[in-house]
């Protein structure tokens, strides 16, 4: 029996599985993402000079990341539909 490559490109190109790959590549971009976030946050708070510049970096930090995550989120979601 022949090797039909153009079954295989179909079977990898498939949109259930680009989604699944979508969805690991997010998931695995949001574990990265915490993992440097909570070394910048220590850092930020273990050097810091001035609370109040710490906290106002913290709340523009953390209200982007809330911010583009749920950008994300939803744009992953309507992609699934």
């Amino acid at each position: 029996m022949p090797y039909d490559v153009g079954k295989t490109v179909a079977g990898i190109l498939s949109p259930e599985l680009i989604t699944r790959g979508v969805v690991w590549a997010f998931l695995a971009f949001v574990a990265i993402y915490t993992i440097f976030s909570a070394i910048l946050l220590y850092h930020w708070r273990r050097f810091s000079m001035r609370a109040h510049a710490f906290g106002v970096a913290e709340m523009v930090y953390l209200t982007g990341s809330v911010v583009l995550f749920a950008g994300a989120i939803m744009t992953l979601l309507a992609t699934m539909v």
